[in-house]
């Protein structure tokens, strides 16, 4: 006659197990959270240096006779039409950072001189998550009007 207790589980059996998946679970979402930051931060950086570049494609082509500039705050950048930042103007094209994302320059607008395309001032932009400052990424923006990622 078979022993109706020698079925199922024991209770170490079910913790040991629970435990794992829990560990297994923790180590997943962990993993996930800090791609998701990476890709959110790598997303903003290439925005960044795609509006830089065209903005200096823009100034050395000579589109409606003007420069173009971009221009860096702490939570966003504006793409802009002129030798000057001005607020408001319905040229302007504004893109916000994810709510983690937190940038910092040395020169808070590049605007590229026509024919040359070399910009008054070289910088670097800084980005980073809010949430984990070793988490950046630098933009260098060369007085030739060159950009790079580092």
């Amino acid at each position: 006659m078979p022993n109706i207790y020698s079925r199922g589980f024991t209770l170490a059996e079910i913790v040991v197990t629970t435990s794992i998946l829990v560990t297994l679970s923790t180590l997943s979402i962990v993993a996930f959270i800090s791609y998701s930051r990476k890709e959110a931060l790598d997303s903003n950086v290439y925005m960044i240096v795609s509006t830089l570049r065209d903005a200096r494609s823009k100034t050395l082509s000579s589109v409606g006779g003007s420069q173009y500039g971009v221009r860096i705050d702490s939570d966003r950048f504006t793409f802009f039409k002129g030798s000057s930042f001005v607020s408001g103007v319905s040229t302007n094209r504004e893109f916000h950072f994810g709510s983690t994302i937190i940038a910092t320059t040395t020169v808070p607008e590049f605007v590229f001189y026509r024919v040359t395309g070399t910009v008054a001032t070289s910088g670097v932009i800084r980005l980073y998550s809010g949430s984990d400052a070793s988490l950046g990424r630098t933009i260098n923006v060369q007085g030739t009007g060159l950009i790079s990622i580092q």
